[in-house]
């Protein structure tokens, strides 16, 4: 097979979206092993443990702990990420085990 097609430019690439399923300790299963997630919410500030197996980059959507822009922290280092409606976004966090701190100015 050539991959061309008439009048066609070639390959592309498709995403699949599938039924997004987690289990109640916080796993979720994928196929390339499961991702383990923990997560606490207090007054000001949230705190997540995310565990992505091998070969994986994520991207995470946090909820901010206040109003304005969180102090974020990514193995206790700062980092940025984009902020919109309430949710911070970290883009491209590679496989491995990582701790994510966000804090309100309060």
């Amino acid at each position: 097979m050539s991959g061309t097609l008439p009048g066609g430019g070639g390959y592309t690439r498709s995403v699949a979206v599938e039924k997004f399923t987690y289990n109640a300790n916080g796993t979720i299963p994928t196929i390339r092993g499961p991702v383990t997630i923990a997560a606490t919410n207090a007054p000001n500030r949230f705190d997540l443990s995310v565990v992505t197996p091998g070969n994986v980059t994520a991207t995470l959507k946090l909820p901010t702990p206040g109003p304005g822009d969180p102090t974020a922290l990514l193995n206790g280092k700062p980092v940025t990420g984009a902020v919109s409606n309430g949710w911070f976004m970290l883009d491209r966090l590679p496989s491995g085990r990582h701790t994510v701190r966000l804090t309100s100015a309060r």
